[in-house]
């Protein structure tokens, strides 16, 4: 979603309209299967567990300014 959803490690596409994504799985005993489903925005709370934590704009502000400083503090060295 290019308008963030309200919960928290939310991928943001930076404007892009197409992406790729990967994971991987290690010492599993079998390989897990993947899937995905697209929502609207305003569904996604419905797919969601009750408990799941929110992110306010201000709270994706700061982690987002938080990874900015430790990708600078990695890569400038």
């Amino acid at each position: 979603a290019h308008t963030g959803p309200g919960v928290p490690n939310w991928l943001d596409p930076a404007g892009h309209t197409e992406g790729m994504m990967h994971f991987r799985a290690v010492w599993c005993s079998s390989a897990p299967q993947a899937s995905a489903e697209v929502v609207a925005v305003a569904e996604l709370r419905s797919h969601l567990p009750g408990d799941h934590p929110v992110a306010t704009p201000a709270d994706r502000a700061e982690a987002s300014s938080e990874r900015r400083r430790l990708a600078q503090q990695r890569f400038s060295r």
